[in-house]
């Protein structure tokens, strides 16, 4: 019950009010109920020790807006037609993407929590006209799982569940698809670590390592959120030439380059990260 008109209620505000509320929800949180404000401090404190106290609290602010406007927007899309959802996505460079597809050595689309992870799937996917297969965790509540499902599958995503399922990623790759992956939770502490804001950090070693096996295609990207509310995509191949011949250090390179565009694209827009990860726990 509390599912169907949660959705009725984003129907009616639709994308417009969905990001109003977000705005707003972005205050309300980080002034009233600051969950993990403390943790997006001490990271954005890490990340930019340059800035001052009075630059750090307000890009924290801006923050949880960000985060609730992309979440918020997230629960319109099964209300949304496909040429709307095309349209908040300026994609400039699907010519020469659509060349990579036609490789059919299969391509990643790694992106990180940065932007509108979800828009660069389903709008990303629209704008070229071909279904991705989209990498995530299956959520333990059953309903929500359902809901969230239908969100990102309404246009032809079809899900792959982190886990057992996995082998379902690889087999698409060698049959040529498209797969969106976002790889920038904290990894275990036992992990290799990458150079990420000038600090030793573990990231997951999945995707770098289904990279490392398969010799797919390449290409990190995200959707960030401009000041018209719509989203471009930044992105680049990765050259995959040259890498070190050793299996852990493969991964290792191609976790850093990784690492590197996130970098680099944070700085731009360092109010559109997902600082809430608790990434230098250790």
């Amino acid at each position: 019950m509390f599912i169907k008109l949660f959705s009725k209620f984003f129907k009616l505000i639709g994308l417009k009010g969905s990001r109003l509320l977000g705005a707003f929800l972005g205050l309300f949180f980080f002034y009233l109920v600051p969950i993990r404000k403390s943790v997006v401090i001490k990271n954005i404190s890490i990340a930019f020790p340059e800035k001052s106290q009075k630059e750090i609290k307000l890009l924290a602010r801006k923050n949880y807006q960000s985060i609730l406007i992309t979440f918020l927007e997230f629960l319109c899309f099964p209300f949304l037609s496909a040429e709307k959802l095309k349209q908040i996505l300026n994609f400039e460079d699907v010519p020469e993407i659509l060349k990579i597809i036609d490789e059919k050595k299969g391509l990643i689309f790694w992106s990180g929590h940065l932007g509108s992870w979800e828009v660069a799937a389903v709008s990303g996917a629209l704008n070229l006209g071909i279904p991705f297969k989209v990498l995530a965790k299956k959520q333990s509540n059953d309903s929500i799982n359902e809901w969230l499902t239908t969100a990102r599958e309404v246009h032809g995503n079809k899900m792959i569940w982190l886990g057992v399922s996995v082998r379902h990623l690889v087999q698409a790759l060698k049959s040529g698809n498209v797969v969106a992956v976002v790889g920038d939770q904290r990894g275990p502490e036992e992990n290799q670590r990458v150079n990420f804001f000038g600090r030793p950090t573990s990231f997951y070693i999945g995707t770098a390592a289904i990279i490392a096996k398969t010799n797919c295609n390449v290409i990190v990207g995200a959707a960030l959120r401009q000041p018209d509310k719509n989203y471009r995509v930044y992105q680049e191949q990765l050259n995959l030439d040259g890498l070190p011949t050793d299996f852990d250090e493969r991964v290792k390179a191609l976790n850093q380059m990784y690492a590197n565009f996130l970098e680099k694209i944070i700085r731009k827009y360092p109010e559109q990260y997902f600082w809430l990860h608790n990434l230098w726990k250790y």
